[in-house]
């Protein structure tokens, strides 16, 4: 269309001798990218490249070989037919048309494409260029730089069912297929019913029907930082029957000896149970996976053939090879619709695949590893702390109610009917644990109903029908041998276990122990070696097993002769540390500074106290800037609600009904050192802050003759800005740690920053 981003198109053309077309016909749209431009495209015989760019940028380059793909060593005959056919019906022709796809991690705003007789070559802004054999998909040149990975999708070995159903959907549309489903597995629940009613045993529900009172939550005694709040597993799910069965709402660990532990002495991160929420259908039970948020990190993929991205290039449908995710990985679970059922978005790792649908149900992964239910708004700006995102109709359950938008279509089946199918989804609960929901003869209804009954106060729905559902168990130790551990929720799950480790049609959520180090800075920006964190000897809050405070040691090279200077690191995660800050006032005839006094419960909890000096002169009426030598003034805040954060001068006077604000130097700002913040001046004890992308606040150590030398470290480990603990009157800094040589006091004759145990909640939420 006119001013409308691009496809690329493969025809059958009749031509006159001068090449004029007489006839058109065979169109088949190769890319169908309605949010992606398709652009620079080069032909050289039967091979062809093209690049897509989205949202203004280059993201992927492919390469076409239009003589065909290659069939997999381990097709079958009936692998080949069905590809021979799918094949024609997306590319009109039966060896279909080779792809190989180039992602690149930093966005390109322009390439140029040409092919010589063995390579495709690529050149970029900058003088960067890079080179892919034709052959292999070797790839050579500045691939490093531009963080280049090439990806072919694999041949996929769909069941003959699975194939049919989609190749029928393509040709006739989604309606009649459903009409045909709907008839299926109405009349198996027709017939589930009418021969539990004649041969199953009785079961009565309770009175009322509706879900038990539930008891109100348990009041947190947190006066000392080793009391371990957290409840896990949760307390068992209420039943509605008078008569439950054996075991029901009751959880189970999930205790394969294959599965890691994050450490000897923590407990089962996966639990799991059964209930029957459907006062119908008796028979109808529903399993519920209970996921401990606190050991363990979710991610997304997208899969080989959906969501099918309105923006590039198709998802690998399989667990990262980073070694770094493969060896935490203790699980995975479904993902939501296909593509053609909706559009609901998808984004991973910022690439966005589909842009994000309003009032949608939606699952976010934000940068600190949080992971938010919740729905989305009219906007359809992504927020910047979101790394991933996935949508999927409404919300199933929100605030507590079930179907609150009222949709009765729930998946492609006749309209005001909800098919009795295998249906999942995830919910959360009021106490931050995340839940997985499967059932293999439910409704949505009846989905939702579990949810409630679990305690969820927000559910959304995930994919249904065989095949297409599962949640698995992992342990892997290589993928190139197949040399893993994969097991079933339960074998009424009709799914390859070993789809999400080696290749899945449609988009999945994997799990993973969490890393509970600091995240270090990103590769490309990062000077030096890895930081290498170990646990701090001092007092950790609790639960112990779960270390929430780091420390490190680390040189930075400073000044023209690059002189090496030692600086210490303490790193406190956010979630499990809160800050408070007590600044001095001068007292008394002498006007000697004294900070005011913690109180209550917090003089229990305090794991370190960092000074932060006062201000050089309060009766000279000099200007804030004067005392920080040149230094460009910034500011510490601290709150329960948002933590500890860091603020430039321009950001602090939109702040005035905020908690008060410690005006400190800013020593690195936009990842900058300031230049005033080279100059030696006195050698001396000097401290410095900075909250890290991962949520940690970083306290670095150094004595030194200037700022440079923390500056450069906490830049290593991934912050952009920091402050140097000294309101101005240059005395040496101190860091106070509980449970080792010099405890933290009660009041101190300077500014103080206090690190605070708070009790330990899940990583997943309410998100909104």
């Amino acid at each position: 269309a006119q001013g409308a981003p691009r496809d690329l198109y493969r025809a059958r053309l009749r031509v006159t001798l001068e090449g004029r077309p007489v006839t058109v016909d065979g169109i088949h749209n190769l890319t169908e990218t309605s949010l992606g431009d398709e652009q620079s495209l080069v032909i050289r015989g039967d091979k062809a490249a093209f690049a897509t760019a989205s949202y203004g940028k280059i993201e992927t380059i492919t390469l076409l070989d239009l003589g065909g793909k290659a069939a997999a060593s381990d097709s079958s005959f009936t692998d080949s037919v069905t590809a021979t056919i799918t094949n024609w019906q997306e590319t009109g022709a039966t060896a279909g048309v080779g792809r190989l796809d180039v992602n690149l991690d930093v966005p390109l705003d322009k390439v140029i494409l040409a092919f010589d007789d063995e390579h495709l070559l690529i050149g970029s802004a900058g003088g960067k260029s890079m080179s892919v054999q034709i052959t292999t998909g070797a790839i050579a040149g500045d691939a490093s730089t531009l963080g280049v990975h090439a990806y072919v999708a694999p041949s996929l070995h769909k069941r003959p069912i699975l194939w049919a159903v989609d190749t029928i959907r393509a040709e006739v549309g989604p309606e009649p297929v459903a009409a045909v489903e709907a008839a299926v597995f109405n009349a198996r629940d027709l017939m589930r019913r009418t021969t539990y009613s004649i041969f199953g045993p009785s079961a009565e529900p309770a009175s009322p029907l509706a879900q038990p009172a539930r008891p109100p939550p348990q009041a947190l005694d947190a006066t000392y930082s080793q009391t371990d709040t957290s409840v896990w597993p949760p307390p068992p799910i209420p039943a509605i029957w008078k008569n439950p069965e054996p075991g029901e709402g009751t959880w189970e660990p999930v205790t394969y000896p294959w599965l890691k532990r994050l450490a000897a002495d923590s407990p089962p991160y996966f639990f799991r149970t059964t209930v029957r929420p459907d006062p119908d259908r008796p028979y109808a039970k529903v399993l519920v996976v209970a996921m401990d948020m606190r050991q363990l990190e979710l991610d997304m993929e997208a899969g080989v053939e959906d969501p099918k991205p309105l923006t590039g290039a198709n998802g690998s449908g399989k667990i990262p090879r980073d070694p770094k995710i493969l060896s935490r990985v203790v699980g995975a679970f479904n993902g939501a619709f296909k593509t053609t059922h909706g559009e609901y978005g998808m984004m991973v790792h910022r690439r966005v695949l589909l842009p994000p649908k309003p009032l949608a149900a939606t699952l976010v992964v934000s940068d600190d590893r949080r992971v938010g239910l919740g729905t989305w708004g009219a906007d359809t700006h992504i927020p910047a702390d979101i790394v991933s995102y996935r949508q999927n109709l409404e919300p199933l359950v929100e605030d507590g109610k079930l179907l609150p938008s009222g949709r009765t279509q729930w998946g492609w089946q006749l309209n005001g009917t909800s098919m009795m199918t295998e249906r999942s989804g995830i919910c959360v609960t009021d106490a931050s644990q995340l839940y997985y929901i499967w059932g293999d003869e439910v409704s949505a209804q009846t989905l939702g109903k579990a949810m409630i009954l679990a305690g969820c106060t927000y559910g959304m729905h995930l994919d249904m029908n065989p095949h297409h559902t599962g949640f698995v168990f992992a342990n892997v130790r290589t993928i190139a041998n197949k040399d893993y551990d994969v097991k079933l929720l339960t074998p009424l799950m009709d799914m390859w276990p070993e789809r999400y480790l080696e290749y899945s049609p449609k988009d999945f959520f994997y799990l993973m122990l969490r890393d509970p180090t600091p995240a270090g800075a990103p590769a490309e920006s990062s000077k030096g070696a890895e930081v290498a964190w170990t646990e701090d000897v001092g007092t950790q809050p609790a639960p112990t097993w779960l270390p929430a405070v780091w420390h490190a040691m680390v040189q930075s090279a400073v000044g023209p002769a690059d002189s090496l200077v030692q600086v210490e690191l303490l790193a406190f995660d956010a979630g499990r540390v809160l800050f408070r800050v007590r600044e001095a006032r001068p007292e008394g005839h002498g006007h000697e500074y004294a900070s005011t006094e913690l109180g209550g419960d917090d003089v229990h909890r305090v794991v370190a106290a960092v000074g932060l000096g006062n201000p050089h002169d309060p009766q000279s009426g000099q200007g804030p800037k004067s005392p920080f030598a040149k230094l460009p003034p910034g500011a510490l805040a601290a709150d329960e609600a948002t933590g500890l954060q860091l603020f430039s001068e321009a950001e602090l006077s939109g702040r005035s009904t905020q908690p008060e604000n410690v005006e400190l130097p800013l020593i690195l700002d936009g990842g900058k050192i300031p230049e005033a913040a080279k100059e030696p001046r006195t050698m001396r004890r000097r401290g410095a802050a900075c909250v890290t992308p991962s949520g940690h606040t970083v306290i670095a150590m150094a004595t030194a003759d200037s700022d440079e030398a923390a500056a450069l470290a906490l830049a290593r480990v991934g912050c952009i800005r920091a402050v140097a603990l000294d309101r101005g009157s240059h005395r040496p800094t101190f860091l106070h740690r509980a449970g080792g040589a010099m405890p933290p006091l009660a009041r101190y004759d300077e500014s103080v920053l206090y690190a605070i145990s708070r009790p330990m909640v899940p990583r997943a939420y309410r998100w909104k």
